[in-house]
């Protein structure tokens, strides 16, 4: 049994994922900085265990506690409960966030972290 599949089963033992509605916090969450959404070859094995475990419990409640700040779009894609790229955003997935975030630079990264703090 995997470390990940441990943890399933911890959390929803042999009950359906689609039913639990916890809180995961994910400490130190910056170590899932290098996932690669688009190419899973040049991906971190914590990024992409981090990636399954979102997908897989998707009523869950997931928590990223970090004292490291994103300097670069790419190393937000492991947060995909933001929301803010998929439906109802200004950015179809995460390539066109990372895209359009780069092309303005920092300060695009500034206006993301205001944007978060206001909305909790």
């Amino acid at each position: 049994m995997t470390r990940i599949e441990q943890i399933l089963q911890w959390l929803i033992g042999k009950g359906d994922p689609t039913k639990f509605e916890g809180v995961i916090v994910f400490d130190e969450g910056h170590a899932a900085k290098n996932l690669n959404l688009e190419n899973s070859k040049d991906c971190s094995q914590t990024g992409a265990k981090v990636f399954e475990l979102q997908n897989t419990l998707p009523n869950g409640r997931f928590v990223y506690a970090s004292a490291t700040g994103a300097s670069e779009a790419k190393h937000m894609s492991y947060m995909v409960r933001l929301g803010l790229w998929g439906e109802s955003t200004c950015f179809k997935n995460f390539s066109k966030f990372e895209s359009k975030i780069n092309k303005r630079g920092i300060a695009a990264m500034e206006l993301i972290a205001m944007e978060m703090k206001t909305s909790g």
